[in-house]
Formats: structure tokens, C-alpha cells, sequence
């Protein structure tokens, strides 16, 4: 049988970069109408980015996407699709690279995939 810990302690040890993970709600209405929104920040969460270039290969042929990153995290972690993301650490130099979730998590048996959009400020 199978050893999953094991294979996802590989797949941890090979996501090299850093995040924290902005995870957003809403909690309501103000006065004006307004949407009430909170951010719940988990920091040091351990992910490997991978740019795309908002381009993908297929068949020798490349297209346009929407998708700027994949990011791979831990099975266990929590990210939803209206979630931010901010690369605190890229191949062990700081960053600030911040993108929005832009799919639900496609979960694998030692990570999950997530894609993501650069957020320009």
C-alpha cells in the first residue's frame, strides 16, 4: 500500500517559496449599502509558484489565458476562490507579488494546484 505522508512530505520538501493567504469574507452591510468585508491572514504557508506568462502550450501551439501563476500548496491548506495570495518569499529571495484565486483547488493525492492572476496596485 501506498505511504501517502510519506509522498506528501516529498511534494512539501520540493515547494521551495513562501505565502501568505488572504482569505476574505464578508460579514454584512454598513450603514451606506456598502459590503462589510474581513481578511483573515495565514502567513508562512509553504507553496512553490510556477509563472506562466499568461500563456499555455498545447500541441506545440501556444494560447492566452487568464492565468499568470500555478501555485502549488499543502493537501491540508485552506484556499477558496475569492481568496488573494501574496508571495512573501520566491526562490529564497523576498517578495511582495500579489495575485487573486481565480479557480477552486484541484486536490491531488500529495498537493492540490491552484491557479492564479497578478493583482496590479
Amino acid at each position: 500500500m501506498l505511504n501517502l505522508n510519506l509522498l506528501q512530505e516529498v511534494q512539501e520538501a520540493h515547494m521551495p517559496d513562501r505565502c501568505t493567504i488572504q482569505h476574505v469574507t464578508s460579514s454584512g452591510y454598513n450603514t451606506f449599502g456598502e459590503v462589510i468585508t474581513q481578511v483573515v491572514m495565514v502567513s508562512g504557508v509553504v507553496c512553490g509558484l510556477e509563472m506562466t506568462g499568461g500563456t499555455t502550450q498545447y500541441h506545440g501551439q501556444y494560447f492566452s489565458t487568464p492565468v499568470d501563476a500555478v501555485l502549488r500548496l499543502p493537501v491540508e491548506t485552506e484556499i477558496y476562490p475569492n481568496d488573494r495570495v501574496v508571495i512573501t518569499l520566491h526562490r529564497q529571495q523576498e517578495a511582495h507579488e500579489a495575485f487573486e484565486v481565480v479557480s477552486y483547488p484541484q486536490k491531488g493525492n500529495t498537493a492540490m494546484r491552484i491557479y492564479l492572476r497578478r493583482v496590479i496596485s
